[in-house]
């Protein structure tokens, strides 16, 4: 009997952590060059194609922990390649500096597959739907190498009423604003916070991971602002 007490003191406490323990939600988890894999009823990409979630692949792990596991099994030379930044070059004369309306699949995978290259800058035109389509060519491209490491995807403004090749889009269906000097001529820091949220966001949807917009522009724009008021005072 005491021994049969002493069980259910144990297991009570396991019983209601298991049934309090939320299940976690599962992730949006598409496949384009990899398979899926599923384990305890949730799906994982089987980015390195070995059968196992390994701590890189498991989406409910930090991404702090998912990159120290995807360090530890990356060849030196793809470390190399993941530390450039290159263009996504798209076919006809201007190619070379990613502008067109479709990637150059070809030129791009092998910088991928050869070079080891994850992260790019695209200067594709084009409207959101475009975008992101021509977008996903280049993942499945980077799906199907041996660790099947995403690529990230950066844009120059695509906002700015001057298009400078190299230095900014053009707009396209993109709605236009100011530029840096523009704003700062607005005195307006809260302003310019707000659209800069706004502007990441459009960016960040249909065009790439991150927006390329150095500090010194920034830092230029303050500092404009800053000389128009000891000037006024």
């Amino acid at each position: 009997m005491k021994n049969l007490i002493a069980l259910a003191a144990v297991a009570l406490p396991s019983v209601l952590c298991a049934q309090g323990a939320r299940a976690p939600a599962q992730k949006v988890v598409v496949a384009r060059s990899s398979s899926i894999i599923e384990s305890r009823g949730l799906r994982f990409k089987d980015l390195n194609k070995n059968g196992v979630v390994d701590p890189y692949e498991d989406w409910r792990l930090t991404p702090a922990a998912r990159a120290r596991d995807l360090v530890r099994r990356m060849t030196l030379e793809e470390k190399a390649g993941t530390m450039m930044h290159g263009t996504a070059r798209t076919g006809g004369a201007l190619g070379v500096a990613g502008v067109g309306a479709h990637y150059d699949l070809d030129a791009v995978g092998k910088l991928v597959r050869n070079v080891g290259v994850t992260s790019f800058i695209t200067r594709l035109g084009g409207d959101a739907a475009s975008l992101a389509e021509e977008n996903n060519k280049l993942q499945e491209i980077s799906e199907a190498t041996r660790l099947g490491i995403p690529l990230t995807i950066s844009t120059d403004p695509r906002i700015h009423f001057q298009y400078v090749i190299g230095a900014s889009v053009q707009s396209g269906r993109f709605s236009q604003w100011p530029e840096t000097l523009g704003f700062a001529a607005i005195r307006d820091a809260s302003l310019s916070g707000r659209h800069r949220k706004k502007r990441t966001q459009l960016d960040r949807c249909p065009a790439g991971d991150h927006r390329l917009a150095p500090p010194s522009q920034r830092a230029a724009a303050r500092l404009f602002c800053c000389c128009i008021r000891v000037r006024e005072e």
